[in-house]
């Protein structure tokens, strides 16, 4: 069986992905490391320590990184996008809460400016060969939606 590899880009709704995947999947079959609170409080080991990664269906966040598919069987890597405007005032709005709560106050006009594409800048940091699709040799095999049954 092939393993789901998605990487979580924030405010793309991976959150509201992972609760659905933990709500039909048993334990052993899902990896998540978008909260690593969760995985400890549930028990579960860090990607390293699995001891049976054919059992994985689905690997799951923010850090999920190319390394890791050489230990996955036929890893298909997908993940969540957003409409860029609309990605953007979620992150502006999470944010201004974090910082409330902090009690750190929030400057707009200092902190857009420093924002670049998060999600093309995510799925590049974390998959850096993605970026050199001309050498095939760096690059993972690629297999169409519609090769995959999925």
């Amino acid at each position: 069986m092939r393993t789901f590899v998605g990487l979580h880009i924030p405010k793309c709704a991976g959150t509201s992905f992972l609760d659905m995947a933990r709500d039909v999947l048993p334990a052993h079959q899902l990896f998540q490391n978008t909260s690593i609170i969760m995985n400890w409080n549930d028990g579960r080991p860090e990607f390293l320590d699995i001891n049976d990664y054919a059992a994985l269906r689905v690997v799951w966040g923010h850090s999920i990184h190319e390394q890791m598919l050489y230990r996955l069987n036929a890893p298909i890597l997908f993940t969540g996008m957003r409409e860029p405007v609309a990605r953007l005032i979620s992150e502006a709005r999470y944010q201004v809460d974090l910082r409330e709560r902090q009690g750190i106050p929030f400057d707009v006009r200092a902190w857009l400016p420093k924002q670049r594409n998060p999600m093309t800048w995510f799925i590049i940091n974390r998959f850096p060969t993605l970026a050199e699709r001309e050498n095939r040799e760096l690059s993972p095999e690629v297999v169409p939606v519609s090769e995959t049954g999925a």
